[in-house]
């Protein structure tokens, strides 16, 4: 997505964002979500991360599932609701990879359903989440 991360009416010019626009096609299985990875050469002492539902979400009832993982092992997994962001921060010293990954249960990844959703006048199950301005401290 090209433009900004807004939560709370607040803007955030440096996050990763996840948002669908009619069907996601995006992981394996039933599974949609968004990796972001990075190496990370144990130059690092803390990573600070916000999670969050966007503004831009029709569905005031979303709710988006976050995991952060430091080398291969779950540091976490969070489930943050529409309106109430959640801010981590993570010791990494050490840690060459991190993974951050973000998903919608029940999102809809076949273009099929979602066209027959749409025809039948049902809402798709879609991401509007976003870690916004994760942060690297030495």
């Amino acid at each position: 997505m090209d433009e900004p991360a807004v939560v709370k009416r607040q803007t955030y010019d440096h996050s990763i964002t996840f948002v669908c626009d009619l069907y996601c096609n995006t992981g394996q299985g039933e599974k949609q979500e968004s990796v972001a990875s990075f190496n990370l050469g144990g130059k690092y002492r803390t990573l600070s991360v916000r999670m969050a539902v966007l503004d831009s979400s029709p569905d005031e009832n979303e709710t988006g599932t976050f995991e952060v993982y430091l080398d291969s092992e779950s540091k976490g997994i969070w489930h943050v609701p529409f309106g109430n962001p959640v801010e981590k921060t993570l010791t990494v010293t050490g840690v060459n990879r991190v993974r951050l990954v973000a998903y919608r249960p029940g999102t809809v990844a076949n273009p099929m359903v979602a066209g027959a959703n749409a025809a039948g006048g049902i809402e798709n199950v879609l991401p509007h989440l976003a870690w916004l301005n994760p942060e690297l401290r030495r």
